[in-house]
């Protein structure tokens, strides 16, 4: 399977497939869509992932049984997408460490991380070199453990839908409660 430089697109959702990601996937030099959805694989997103940075278009790895922190290499991935790791029955913690800044990733619209056991203060430069700042993002960091503030750089997004749920954020930036866009304009709820 590794071999294959020419696979596009690695399909191994709603199977029972258990054991790590193979660091091998970062091999698969043509591959643009990975998705194993609602397996039981475990351990971390290896780093190795970066290595299809030009490529890969949507990682896909929902609901399984993935822990530790994403590599840094998450952020530089220029071609993807959508990133899903969401986990609806976290029983092992998922996901741990602060939330990337994705710093890197152009084209990423699509970030679902719920459920999971993310930390610390949402990054001040995520997402900071994006080519989507006008078009609509779709964010969903809902039952993690991310504390602090979102922060008025975030205003750089016109249309944001975030969901931050069952966190401990504290604050919003009195900047971004101005954002008609945002949310549809229902920034309330976050105590603006």
């Amino acid at each position: 399977l590794f071999k294959n430089v020419n696979l596009s697109y690695l399909a191994l959702s709603y199977n029972s497939f258990d054991g790590h990601i193979h660091t091998e996937i970062g091999n698969l030099s043509s591959l643009e869509k990975f998705h194993a959805y609602s397996n039981k694989l475990t351990g971390k997103v290896p780093s190795e992932i970066g290595k299809l940075s030009s490529t890969l278009t949507e990682l896909i790895l929902s609901e399984n049984e993935l822990t530790g922190e994403l590599p840094q290499e998450i952020n530089s991935m220029a071609s993807l997408e959508e990133l899903s790791i969401h986990q609806t029955a976290n029983k092992k913690g998922g996901l741990t460490g602060s939330v990337p800044s994705f710093s890197g990733c152009k084209e990423l619209s699509i970030i679902h991380l719920s459920s999971n056991s993310l930390s610390g203060d949402l990054p001040e430069n995520f997402l900071e070199n994006s080519n989507k700042l006008n078009s609509r993002i779709d964010v969903d960091l809902s039952s993690n453990k991310i504390s602090g503030r979102i922060h008025s750089a975030w205003d750089r997004f016109q249309k944001l839908d975030i969901d931050l749920s069952d966190n401990k954020i504290t604050q919003i930036s009195s900047s971004l409660c101005k954002m008609n866009a945002w949310q549809d304009g229902d920034v309330g709820k976050y105590n603006c």
